[in-house]
């Protein structure tokens, strides 16, 4: 699933199956095009860090691009 989230900058956001958030802050347009106009199956090859996030006492994995 990726949301892509446009305010100030934009905001990438893919989740994977197993409940990973993979975040890209200030993305390209392009690379939001790219993204939001894919349906189906899509390969990317991901360099980032990891984090964990905290809110309202849920810990979840991501990634930050």
């Amino acid at each position: 699933m990726v949301t892509v989230y446009v305010k100030k900058n934009n905001t990438l956001k893919i989740t994977t199956p197993q409940g990973i958030s993979l975040i890209k802050f200030k993305a390209t347009d392009e690379e939001c095009y790219m993204l939001q106009n894919t349906s189906g199956y899509y390969e990317l090859n991901i360099i980032g860090r990891a984090h964990q996030n905290e809110w309202m006492g849920n810990v979840t994995p991501q990634i930050f691009i």
